[in-house]
């Protein structure tokens, strides 16, 4: 009697542990669903960046600086210090203008990729489906993936901050250049 309560209490507990599948990776699976709640979070906040802003941006950056190079031209008179000086300042921006929107949809679809990705792991790692040997090396490739790609959305925002604050501060300048340069 003993030996069969024995012998259905270790099939049991094997069934048990057999339906429930356990993890070695525990503190791994933590990390990830770290990573995914901070990729999520990158994602709103991306998602509040205004692209077409930029659109509009790039385009009014193109016909202001055509508009007093072709002034210039024109006249065949070169451009006094102070209007030069605006106009470097004022190009300034054209790099970040023109970029901008191709990479907010870059770092758009990276982020979608990385959570797919982690998510991916995640799963593998719940149900022991890597082999040991490359868990560590996989684990540490799509934990560096999400880092560089949250850190590439920060530096998207930050750029978009700046270029806003220089946009601020010049534009005036170039609407009085361009209003008194039509009066001349």
């Amino acid at each position: 009697m003993m030996r069969g309560f024995a012998y259905i209490a270790v099939v049991s507990g094997l069934l048990a542990s057999a339906c429930t599948p356990t993890t070695w990776y525990e503190k791994e699976i933590a990390t990830i669903d770290s990573l995914i709640y901070s990729i999520d979070t990158c994602t709103a906040s991306l998602g509040k960046l205004d692209t077409l802003d930029y659109t509009t941006l790039s385009k009014t950056f193109s016909e202001r600086t055509n508009f007093v190079q072709a002034w210039h031209t024109q006249r065949g008179d070169t451009m006094q210090r102070e209007v030069a000086m605006i106009m470097s300042e004022y190009r300034e921006l054209k790099k970040p203008l023109q970029n901008f929107t191709k990479e907010y949809y870059r770092v758009e679809a990276e982020l979608v990729f990385t959570k797919n990705q982690l998510g991916s792991l995640r799963h593998d790692l719940s149900n022991n489906l890597l082999d040991t040997n490359i868990v560590k090396r996989v684990f540490i490739e799509e934990k560096l993936a999400a880092e560089k790609i949250m850190y590439d959305k920060q530096a998207l925002e930050t750029s978009n901050m700046v270029s806003k604050r220089k946009l601020v501060v010049i534009e005036p300048k170039m609407d009085s250049l361009i209003t008194a340069l039509k009066t001349l």
